[in-house]
């Protein structure tokens, strides 16, 4: 539920696997720690890790997604890695409509260990086709899951403009 009280938000699929190939990193630690681990939830399996890990030497660890046309985003919920004690304590969340340029949401709190699933609601609702999360501070190592948040289209109108 956004913090309106008044429209739904829901997933945007991340976790389920609907954006596979949709995903792009500054960098990964290495195979078995790449993009394919940053779904919410995800747990390790044949070998490849829990999280999505930046490489320890990338100053700016960040992950992005591409959601292939506007979609109304009102929020972000991250996790740090499940089969270590690595998460996020602090991330900012950008976005773009060109892939190219970047604007800033907001910088947001994270994770205080790396199960706990953390919402964050965005300041106000986002139009965008891409959206990237920079990992500003972290326990462990630079380490999450994640996933967006949004209003479908098919709510009406009069609805969405009372957020």
């Amino acid at each position: 539920m956004t913090d309106n009280g008044i429209i739904p938000d829901y997933y945007l699929g991340i976790q389920y696997g609907d954006f596979d190939g949709n995903i792009v990193s500054s960098s990964n630690f290495d195979t078995n720690h790449d993009i394919k681990g940053c779904k919410l939830n995800k747990i390790m399996s044949n070998g490849h890790s829990s999280a999505w890990c930046a490489s320890s030497s990338d100053q700016n660890p960040w992950i992005q997604v591409n959601s292939n046309k506007k979609l109304l985003i009102t929020g972000i919920s991250i996790q740090g890695r499940a089969d270590s004690n690595e998460y996020v304590t602090k991330f900012r969340v950008l976005y773009s409509n060109d892939g190219i340029n970047f604007l800033n949401i907001s910088e947001f709190i994270g994770n205080n260990d790396n199960k706990t699933i953390i919402k964050r609601t965005f300041p106000i609702p986002i139009y965008a086709t891409f959206i990237r999360i920079q990992i500003l501070e972290f326990f462990g190592h630079p380490s999450l899951r994640f996933d967006l948040h949004y209003i479908p289209d098919d709510i009406p109108e009069i609805i969405k403009n009372k957020i």
